[in-house]
């Protein structure tokens, strides 16, 4: 299976799906499939993701549908069409704007997702819009440090936490937002490590790795960690029960978009970075044991988890206070950074 072969099944799966969407509007790709050569061999652990547009409110999805078709990984969302009317909220926000600048358009019925596209595609790398999509995403890590900080104040560690991971991916993802480069989850440390270094800024890359706590994690630690949570993540499928957040990420098909994309970023030596990716599904997946396991499953588990995020000093004790403050300067010394990329960036323009 290559990209392309995995772009037209999705577009079979758009076509069969869209007359029971009530307002179907459209549909495109989203991800990094969208900037991948189409005989690109298509690696188990990489999923497509879909975007569905409908006008009828009623039809729009919190949670995405994940499910495994011919084998390949397939994650859905179903959204209002309210923020796809005009070109100006697109490229203001970094959600979607990459994505439509790329323009793999699944179904458009109505021809406007592929305007739509025209329209960013030719103002995506304006500074302007590099400017607004990067203000956007500050005023979100903002938002989340505050959060945080309130659920502090409240003795609620996992809001804490919560809120600190998100910041944590929303922070390194400025940088590629600063060079117009689309935006990645799972390889997200690595993309901005390997963008800052390029920038003579790889300070800023372990300042960051220092925040997330694993910039002193051995290969050989970060190994052993992925597999306490490949034996988690299999026993939390088998015993779930009571939901929790982002229950469509727990089925067993997803094993190898966590543990096998996590495996190719230690391959290449970035296994200090590999952490951000595995760290907030491996607490999920322990909170499942902690909730549904049989009793005598549940403290081995437990021991890993506490031993694990002890190495992360990001244990319930851990000086939280003293960990937002230091986010915020390191917050402040990217956002700087950031700034001044834009402005020198060549592959801009005004």
């Amino acid at each position: 299976m290559n990209v392309d072969q995995a772009i037209q099944r999705a577009r079979a799966w758009v076509e069969q799906q869209s007359t029971h969407i009530p307002g179907f509007h459209g549909a495109f790709l989203a991800g990094s499939l969208t900037r991948m050569p189409p005989n690109t061999p298509l690696e188990p652990w990489r999923d497509v993701d879909v975007v569905v547009v409908t006008t009828d409110p009623g039809s729009v999805q919190g949670d995405r549908l994940e499910l495994s078709l011919d084998g390949i990984i397939f994650e859905c969302g179903v959204l209002s069409d309210e923020p796809f009317r005009s070109p100006e909220g697109i490229l203001s926000s970094a959600e979607h704007a990459d994505n439509l600048a790329a323009g793999v358009i699944l179904a458009d019925p109505t021809g406007s997702l592929q305007k739509l596209h025209a329209q960013v595609v030719a103002e995506y790398a304006r500074r302007r819009w590099v400017q607004a999509r990067c203000d956007s995403r500050k005023e979100y890590i903002g938002r989340r440090m505050r959060q945080a900080r309130e659920a502090l104040a409240a003795d609620n560690f996992p809001a804490v936490f919560m809120h600190f991971y998100v910041a944590m991916s929303l922070l390194v993802g400025l940088t590629a937002q600063a060079d117009a480069k689309p935006l990645t989850l799972r390889r997200g440390f690595v993309l901005s490590g390997e963008l800052l270094e390029s920038w003579g800024r790889a300070d800023l890359h372990e300042e960051a790795l220092a925040l997330l706590g694993s910039a002193h994690l051995s290969r050989e630690e970060v190994e052993q960690f992925l597999a306490h949570f490949d034996e988690a993540f299999e026993l939390a499928v088998r015993v779930k029960r009571k939901p929790i957040h982002y229950d469509f990420k727990f089925q067993r098909h997803l094993r190898p978009y966590y543990v096998d994309g996590t495996r190719e970023m230690l391959q290449e030596g970035r296994h200090r970075e590999a952490i951000y990716w595995i760290i907030g599904y491996c607490y999920q997946a322990w909170l499942v044991l902690l909730n549904d396991a049989p009793e005598a499953l549940q403290q081995p588990h437990l021991e890993r988890l506490v031993s694990f995020f002890e190495k992360l000093d990001v244990l319930p004790t851990s000086d939280w206070a003293s960990r937002l403050d230091r986010l915020q300067d390191v917050v402040a010394r990217f956002s700087a950074a950031i700034d001044e990329r834009i402005r020198t960036q060549p592959g801009l323009f005004d």
